[in-house]
């Protein structure tokens, strides 16, 4: 769905798209999820990973994606792949967002927003997670820095890639996407007029949700990005 919407300084184009992985072909299954909370990196280029710190050489290449961080020394972060082997890495960074209060309370009210159309339909409320809200974070600074709009960044493959190395364990995800619109009302109202992004919000099977919004930057087409995230766990 595309249409505009008049802002102050500039018309904002306002587009949205959805990923969800229900589908029986797409069903996925993330591996055992880690006792302890522990911190996220991202790789954003393809990574040769070793045993250990200089020794060990593995042929294998870890795939630009979010990991958790088992230990680090300098540069290099310890790390479990997808394959679930431990090694040293370099090239990862820390996941670290800033947003100004106006955006904090954006998504707080679309978390509210979205359980409200939920409760119309008697359905249980969506909690909010920490654990993807590191990745909605990481999916939405990406569209801004590479300038598109999609499910499929150019960095790091397919949305759910993220989901397979960052042991988040679930058994249904989906992802809504927005950008243009300036209100939580805003991004709310497009999804729940699109049969398909409604389907994710209203999914009964789903009892998890994340949202980021952040502002676009100059380069980009849109004033605003918006990655919403649902999991059954």
């Amino acid at each position: 769905m595309n249409s505009m919407v008049a802002s102050t300084s500039k018309r904002a184009f306002t587009a949205l798209t959805l990923g969800i992985l229900i589908l029986q072909t797409l069903l996925i299954t993330a591996p055992v999820q880690a006792k302890k909370s522990l911190p996220s990196i991202k790789i954003t280029k393809q990574t040769t990973a070793y045993k250990g710190i200089g020794k060990g050489k593995l042929t294998t290449k870890i795939p630009p994606s979010i990991y958790k961080q088992y230990g680090k020394k300098g540069q290099w972060f310890k790390v479990k792949t997808q394959y679930k082997q431990y090694v040293w890495i370099k090239g990862a960074k820390k996941i670290t967002a800033t947003r100004s209060a106006e955006y904090r309370k954006m998504e707080t009210d679309i978390i509210r927003l979205v359980n409200k159309e939920r409760g119309k339909y008697n359905l249980k409320k969506l909690k909010n997670s920490a654990s993807l809200k590191v990745m909605t974070t990481v999916r939405a600074q990406d569209m801004i820095s590479q300038n598109y709009f999609g499910h499929y960044s150019p960095i790091y493959g397919r949305w759910s890639q993220f989901l397979y190395t960052n042991e988040y364990k679930f058994s249904l995800a989906g992802e809504n996407v927005a950008s243009g619109f300036v209100t939580a009302q805003g991004f709310v109202n497009a999804w729940m007029k699109s049969e398909t992004h409604r389907e994710n919000i209203l999914n009964r099977r789903f009892n998890k949700m994340a949202i980021t919004v952040l502002p676009g930057k100059s380069k980009n087409r849109y004033q605003t990005y918006a990655v919403q995230w649902f999991a059954q766990q």
